[in-house]
């Protein structure tokens, strides 16, 4: 026992009152614990929905990044194939 509580064992109003105080104050930490639970889950989601967003930003810039890269490779190539075609009208 770490807090002595004075009281008289047999009466009932000092059982009920020492009672009431310790209900209530079980209730109170109750209410503080769902509060917190609430606001870290509320808090969590918000930062995994941020994280959710942010994935599909790099997923689509992935996905544009390749074909950018195939567009400026069939410019290319396509550049390469005129340029062999004037050669050879000239060569003509």
């Amino acid at each position: 026992v770490e807090y002595v509580i004075p009281a008289n064992d047999d009466a009932s109003k000092s059982i009920e009152k020492i009672l009431s105080l310790v209900t209530d104050a079980v209730a109170e930490g109750l209410s503080e614990r769902k509060s917190e639970k609430e606001g870290t889950s509320a808090n969590d989601a918000t930062k995994m929905e941020a994280a959710a967003k942010e994935e599909e930003v790099q997923a689509a810039a992935e996905t544009e990044a390749p074909a950018t890269e195939e567009a400026h490779a069939k410019e290319a190539s396509a550049n390469t194939e005129s340029a062999a075609e004037e050669k050879k009208e000239k060569d003509a």
